[in-house]
């Protein structure tokens, strides 16, 4: 019985905790992982839709960018025109600007749940002292969070040369190619470059996240 009571009186202080803290908008977040969302989202689109939005957007150039003398020198009938351009423009992209906005709104829910609290976003005037604000960046979690930031800077830099190098050759070639084969071939290139940024953020990830969840449940005990 004793050991049950004691069970409850340090089960029901966390879960209070843990409640206290979203209601305050203290929620565990990971930057890198919706960072890693929206990258294997907008791979997969220009996998799946990028061809057929590459072929769209050609095809509305070459009949839309043609226009008659008399529209030409008609203000009204050029905005009119070109206003129609953007919104044709617009909805052969909307697609993947639809899949990105729903992949940002969806991948904080991944780790720490969607909570909306008054209290994050009120005003806190103790933030705004710069001399605090320096003794949070020195503090051992702003070296932590430089640290990530360096590691990451190295590893999209390497990967990122690494890419340049294999694919600066294709890229170079493309001007030689019909229009058709060379868009088709450079959406390869742009997919096989997002697949493997995409992979190598796998790493970051893996480490960012279950740091991000160790330093909320610190937070949430004090």
């Amino acid at each position: 019985m004793a050991d049950d009571s004691d069970q409850e009186k340090t089960e029901e202080p966390t879960s209070k905790r843990l409640e206290d803290a979203q209601k305050q908008g203290q929620v565990a977040r990971s930057r890198e992982l919706n960072t890693f969302a929206m990258l294997l989202a907008s791979t997969l689109m220009f996998l799946l839709w990028g061809k057929a939005m590459g072929l769209a957007l050609i095809k509305l150039m070459q009949r839309e960018f043609q226009l008659s003398r008399e529209t030409i020198f008609d203000v009204a009938s050029v905005l009119a025109h070109f206003k129609q351009v953007m919104f044709d423009g617009f909805m052969i992209v909307a697609p993947l600007l639809a899949v990105l906005v729903v992949t940002a709104i969806l991948a904080p829910l991944a780790l720490g749940g969607w909570v909306f609290s008054w209290e994050a976003i009120a005003p806190k005037f103790d933030k705004m002292d710069p001399f605090k604000g320096l003794a949070r960046l020195f503090a051992v979690h702003g070296l932590i969070e430089l640290g990530k930031a360096l590691l990451k800077f190295l590893l999209i830099a390497s990967v990122s040369w690494v890419l340049y190098s294999r694919y600066i050759g294709e890229l170079s070639g493309l001007n030689a190619e019909p229009l058709e084969p060379a868009l088709t071939h450079g959406l390869m290139i742009i997919v096989d470059c997002l697949l493997i940024l995409t992979a190598s953020l796998i790493v970051v990830v893996a480490v960012d996240v279950p740091f991000q969840l160790w330093e909320h449940s610190k937070k949430v005990e004090k």
